[in-house]
Parts: structure tokens; sequence; C-alpha cells
């Protein structure tokens, strides 16, 4: 009777304990995410200083495929790619990409801040960190690596502003929206603006992360069909 008293007592407490520990990993998990945000800041505003002020360079955001600026390595196209065998596909860094890697050297201290520890989709650091660490000596890759961020420094209305000239207006970079399952935080995002500070876009109905799509989109029609109009707004609305 004694160890069964002791069990249900346990067992009240855990419940009243586990909601509370819950929400403090949660928060410990932002707080980690808005920190690697800060490290991708920093990158790029070193990025800038040896790019004559300039952002990084979307080929993706070129492509019109805002979805797809997840992308951290993007296919190396060549004319006759028709004809190109599978297994000799090369890929090349792109967007934050730029940050870790590539002629100019490593502005980030470390791969891992391309990741959010709250990401439950597949698109982990472990899957991908054999392949980036080999960015300090490649320029080509033989995969297409996908961050856990949203590259947004080229999608704003002024996309040719130069990062002097950046405010905490501006977006550069936020949690991943490629589908709702690259949306790393239930109840908003962590947003990286243009001064380098880390704001918090709160979403506590999740009309955003619903508003996203399930697949992965293909194609600019599609993909600046399903840009326009909410998700624009939610992400620039406040900015103007």
């Amino acid at each position: 009777m004694e160890l069964m008293v002791v069990i249900a007592i346990t067992a009240i407490l855990m419940a009243l304990l586990f909601p509370g520990l819950s929400i403090a990993r949660e928060t410990a998990l932002k707080l980690k995410c808005s920190s690697n945000m800060r490290q991708l800041g920093t990158g790029i505003t070193l990025y800038s200083t040896d790019h004559n002020d300039k952002k990084p360079r979307s080929l993706m955001h070129e492509h019109q495929l805002p979805f797809d600026q997840m992308a951290v390595t993007v296919e190396q196209k060549y004319d006759d790619d028709e004809n190109t065998n599978p297994a000799q596909r090369r890929f090349v860094l792109d967007g934050l990409g730029l940050l870790i890697g590539g002629d100019m050297g490593c502005y980030c201290d470390s791969t891992e801040c391309l990741f959010c520890p709250s990401h439950t989709n597949n698109h982990t650091y472990e899957r991908y960190e054999a392949t980036l660490e080999k960015t300090r000596h490649r320029l080509t890759f033989d995969q297409q690596v996908w961050s856990n961020y949203q590259y947004l420094g080229t999608n704003s209305p002024d996309d040719n502003t130069t990062t002097m000239r950046l405010g905490d207006r501006d977006l550069l970079v936020t949690d991943g929206f490629r589908t709702q399952a690259d949306f790393n935080h239930g109840s908003g995002m962590n947003q990286l603006r243009g001064d380098c500070s880390v704001q918090w876009a709160s979403d506590p109905m999740g009309q955003f992360r619903l508003g996203l799509p399930q697949q992965p989109l293909f194609g600019p029609t599609q993909q600046s069909a399903w840009f326009q109009g909410e998700l624009q707004d939610f992400l620039f609305g406040n900015n103007n």
C-alpha cells in the first residue's frame, strides 16, 4: 500500500512538472536558435566587408524560388545537363552557404550554426556533417544541402540595399519555411534583422505554419504564387 501511495504521488508530481520542463526546454532551444542567427548576422557583415558591402548572392532568388532559399548548395548547371550522368552532378555553395566556405574563406565559426536545435524534420546537421566539413577545402560538392534557416536578404522590396544601410526593419534570415515540417518552432519564428538583432515573431495560432505547403513546391510559378499574400505579409508587412 505504501509503495502504491509513493508511485501515485510520484506520478502526480511528474504530471505537474512535465509541462514546465517542456516549456523550459523549448525556451532554451529558442535561445540557441537565436544565437545561431546572430552568428549568421556576423557572418553576413564579414562577408559584405570582402564583397563591396554586398549581401551573399542567392541563385535560388534569381531563379524566383523563394521557398528553396533554405538551400546551402545548389546544382551547378551546364548547357549539356540533359546528358550528364546523375552520379556526376555537382553542387556549389549559395546563399547562407557562402558564409561557411568558398574562395574567400569561412565567415562563421561552425557550420552547425545553419541548423536549429528545435528542427524535427530530416534536414539535420548530422545528415550533412560529412559534406559540410569539406567546405573549407572544396568549391563543389556531391549533394544538395538544406539548412534550417531561410535566407531572405535578397527578397526585401529593395534587395540592392547594401549592408551599411540595413536596419532593424530589414529582414535577412528567418526560421525555415520550405514546408510545414521545416518550420522549427510551433508558436512563431526567430528573425535576423539588418542591424544583426534577432527578434521573435509570434504566431500563437500557427497561421503562418498552416499556410505553408505540406510538400516541396517546384518551379517559379508555383512558388511565387504561394509566397504572395499572407506569407509575404507576415514576413515583410511590418517592415514598410
